[in-house]
């Protein structure tokens, strides 16, 4: 499988989609409108030939390419947002 190139904001949508946030949520940790938000998920998960937002989020996982970013999840949301 040839993974494309996810943006940082469509790799941010995923990260958090994996916390359980929801595009509202997301929206507010990331100051962006809950739409925004929407559109990211569903170009992540175009590019990724996936489903559904959580079919996107294994995929991204499965194939290692949200891991650079995980580890900022254990910090408080003003560092991540940095």
């Amino acid at each position: 499988m040839s993974l494309l190139h996810l943006s940082a904001r469509e790799r941010e949508v995923l990260i958090w989609a994996a916390e359980g946030k929801t595009a509202s949520e997301t929206a507010s940790i990331l100051r962006v409108s809950a739409s925004a938000v929407n559109l990211y998920a569903q170009r992540a998960m175009s590019k990724l030939r996936a489903r559904t937002k959580t079919h996107a989020v294994a995929i991204a996982m499965k194939n290692s390419m949200l891991f650079d970013v995980i580890p900022r999840l254990n910090e408080p949301v003003a560092n991540v947002l940095q």
